[in-house]
Formats: C-alpha cells, sequence, structure tokens
C-alpha cells in the first residue's frame, strides 16, 4: 500500500520550495506585459491555499460599506463564535435628502 502522507508532504515541499521561483517568473513576465493567466492563478490559490488567514477583507468592507455591518481588525483578539463587528469607517458622507 502507498502512504499518502508521505506522498502529500512531498507534495507540500515542492510547493514551498517552487514557490520563490514561480514569483520570480511571474515578476519577469509583468516586466516584460506578458500575460500568464495560469500561472498567476497558481501563484493566487498557494497563497490562499497556505495562508492562516482567509481573504474576507475586502468582503467585509463590502458589507460595511453598503450596509453598516461593522467589522473586525485583526488586532481585535481571537473570538470564539463569529460576531457583530466592532468597528465602522464612514465610507462617504451621509447624504441629506
Amino acid at each position: 500500500m502507498v502512504n499518502l502522507l508521505t506522498k502529500s508532504d512531498k507534495a507540500l515541499q515542492d510547493l514551498k520550495n517552487g514557490f520563490p521561483k514561480l514569483k520570480e517568473v511571474l515578476a519577469k513576465a509583468t516586466e516584460a506585459d506578458m500575460v500568464v493567466p495560469s500561472l498567476s492563478a497558481t501563484a493566487e490559490w498557494i497563497k490562499i491555499i497556505g495562508g492562516t488567514d482567509l481573504p474576507t477583507a475586502f468582503y467585509e468592507a463590502q458589507l460595511d460599506y453598503f450596509g453598516n455591518h461593522m467589522y473586525d481588525t485583526k488586532d481585535d483578539g481571537d473570538m470564539p463564535d463569529p460576531t457583530e463587528g466592532k468597528h465602522h469607517f464612514e465610507w462617504k458622507p451621509a447624504s441629506k435628502k
């Protein structure tokens, strides 16, 4: 029987080792004004699955902008359950009707 954990560890190590070179290729492609959608999508995928933070800041900003839903910041500490945010940003001045 094949040890899948060993294969997973090897794949993870390969991703970690190759990521700096992938970023170099993307930088060079950008400098040369080349379009490399597969490589850039791969880099973003690696950042998302390997990151410890979910990419929710933009989503929270949209909620706050369109509905005053409030948001939390990373320095607010650990919150065990989802709660209403502690902060609100006045995105645009209130209009007088």
